[in-house]
């Protein structure tokens, strides 16, 4: 027993030295870069700008960027994205709220002749039965999940539309001729 607790005492306090050892210095943090390198604008302005071809004033240039921005399949998504989405904010919108329901339903049945009940005993063959109803519902929101619901439907929103712009963009850069993107990197 006095060697089991010996070599524990010899362990702990080997354990307890390790931890009063100084740690190694910290690397100090290399400094970075507080700005972007930028390559320059080609003359008719800075570039990219949502209608940067109009700039150069060629009729076939602009043809042929309107053209792709119209039946470019990313654009199309990215129009099909932000029109669901925004569908679903109207939707998370419209769950919230007051709601009035109202139901109606009409139905003229006729009464068998061998039926439990004979229309010679009740009288008639044939009723009429109508129902009318309404209802109004009231939905508190008391832990904020409609009112996160809709905030999280807005920035899908906003989301798809910053999209939507992005594809336009980039359908836009893509098309610009090799003679200018030369002249925008060593003007």
């Amino acid at each position: 027993m006095r060697r089991v607790l010996g070599i524990g005492a010899g362990f702990l306090s080997a354990l307890l030295a390790a931890a009063c050892a100084g740690l190694p210095a910290r690397t100090p943090t290399p400094a970075l870069r507080t700005g972007a390198p930028v390559i320059e604008a080609p003359a008719c302005g800075s570039w990219p700008q949502e209608l940067w071809w109009l700039g150069y004033g060629d009729p076939l240039l602009t043809m042929l960027i309107e053209r792709a921005l119209e039946q470019a399949p990313s654009m199309n998504q990215a129009a099909a994205r932000f029109e669901s989405a925004q569908q679903r904010l109207r939707l998370a919108s419209a769950l919230g709220g007051l709601k009035i329901d109202a139901t109606a339903s009409a139905q003229r049945s006729r009464l068998s002749d061998n039926g439990m009940l004979s229309p010679r005993f009740i009288g008639f063959n044939w009723y009429d039965q109508a129902d009318l109803g309404v209802q109004a519902r009231y939905g508190v929101d008391w832990w904020g999940r409609q009112r996160a619901l809709v905030a999280a439907a807005a920035s899908e929103s906003r989301a798809a539309a910053a999209e939507r712009s992005a594809a336009g963009l980039a359908l836009a850069a893509a098309r610009r001729p090799a003679r200018h993107r030369a002249a925008g990197r060593h003007a």
